[in-house]
């Protein structure tokens, strides 16, 4: 007579979100969910990405530690206790959720689902963030090795290498967080 047909609700903003992560990021699924959604699924993420159905938490694990054996860095974006493996596994597990005061140990970092739009700009912003980092080191580096040349070759006492220490330690730190502001303020965030 009739019958009813139960599809899966996405994130409206999943085919921005995807757009975004496309061109830098190779895609792939790891779904613990039998492959009905497989043709929804392809037209969001693409022909190139990797969709795996019937996942275990330890076959999902298993995967994560075959692309890093590959040489890959893996960002893990999972959304329950069943993805807690490969999140901690991967280099970078975020875990999604609609209540951020959930707890999730085994994620380096957690999502609001209500941010899930801003999946890229987050991910761009956390690079840029690094290269702030690494900069700060170079910072660090280059005014200790100056300071250090100098009070080698006597042209400071130790009071003022004293107070010229904490003053290095203070400034990288400014530098670092006017940087990062600066970021935040690039991307909107």
């Amino acid at each position: 007579m009739g019958c009813y047909v139960l599809l899966n609700a996405y994130r409206p903003e999943l085919p921005q979100v995807l757009q975004e992560l496309s061109q830098p990021y190779n895609l792939v699924v790891l779904s613990g969910d039998n492959d009905a959604e497989q043709g929804r699924l392809r037209q969001l993420f693409g022909p190139k990405a990797e969709l795996r159905f019937f996942q275990s938490p330890q076959s999902k694990l298993e995967y994560v530690s075959e692309l890093q054996r590959q040489g890959r860095h893996v960002v893990m974006l999972g959304d329950g206790l069943n993805d807690a493996g490969a999140l901690r596994q991967a280099d970078v597990g975020i875990a999604l959720t609609d209540k951020i005061t959930h707890f999730f140990p085994a994620c380096d970092a957690i999502l609001d689902a209500r941010s899930f739009g801003q999946l890229g700009t987050f991910l761009q912003f956390s690079r840029n963030c690094m290269h702030i980092v690494l900069a700060t080191f170079g910072l660090s580096f280059l005014y200790n090795g100056i300071g250090l040349m100098l009070a080698v070759q006597g042209r400071f006492t130790p009071i003022v290498s004293a107070i010229l220490m904490p003053i290095s330690s203070l400034s990288v730190i400014l530098f670092a967080t006017l940087l990062v502001k600066l970021a935040a303020r690039r991307w909107k965030l």
